[in-house]
């Protein structure tokens, strides 16, 4: 299995592409499409799907037009569907608001479980407090976590949207303090960094 990181230009937002022989996932698709797709070409890689870790502009401007390349499924949780479909209603004009026209297949709960890139298990666990419906996605096996904008290195996401709350962010960050220090995380923004770091060195943990 391969990580590799595409960081968009403008909003400092990282994507990553995870691959296995000549497969890959997508995960937050920022506005680098063209990257993304020389990318996957350049590997020979078949798309099979793309998992967005919220709904913020800035996470998913490439997906229409990944969608519209290689008509894989698109994942993200129900509670952020609203700000994907009406985000007129969530931001105001300061931020660009994009909308996802592709189908999306939603899903609920605070724990789904893909099966991804031949037999690779991928879990998705809602963790709001940035979004109501923002989740990190871990490979258990690998001990390895995307924490979208829950977690950064040494920070954690912002908590003064609409649809943010800081005591539910309190709460996600303690479930992500139960995993492993050894667990490899993989953020939305900057660096990467790992469990063990952020107990030390974070003061929101």
């Amino acid at each position: 299995m391969k990580i590799e990181k595409i960081v968009t230009k403008q909003q400092q937002t990282n994507c990553y592409i995870i691959s296995h022989h000549n497969k890959a996932i997508v995960i937050d698709p920022g506005a680098d499409v063209d990257n993304i797709k020389a990318l996957l070409e350049r590997n020979e890689l078949a798309l099979e799907a793309i998992f967005i870790t919220h709904g913020h502009f800035d996470h998913i401007g490439a997906v229409d037009s990944l969608y519209k390349t290689y008509n894989c499924p698109i994942y993200m949780h129900s509670l952020d569907a609203p700000i994907v479909i009406h985000p007129e209603d969530y931001f105001d004009n300061s931020m660009p608001l994009v909308k996802i026209n592709s189908p999306i297949r939603y899903f609920d709960g605070e724990f789904n479980s893909f099966v991804v890139l031949d037999d690779i298990r991928f879990d998705a666990i809602l963790t709001p407090g940035h979004s109501k419906g923002s989740v990190v996605y871990v490979l258990r096996d690998y001990e390895r976590l995307f924490s979208g904008d829950t977690l950064f290195k040494e920070g954690v996401g912002r908590y003064d949207f609409k649809t943010s709350d800081r005591k539910e962010l309190k709460e996600s960050l303690k479930l992500l303090k139960t995993f492993k220090d050894s667990c490899k995380v993989f953020p939305g923004h900057g660096s990467e960094t790992t469990i063990g770091y952020e107990k030390e060195n974070n003061v929101y943990l």
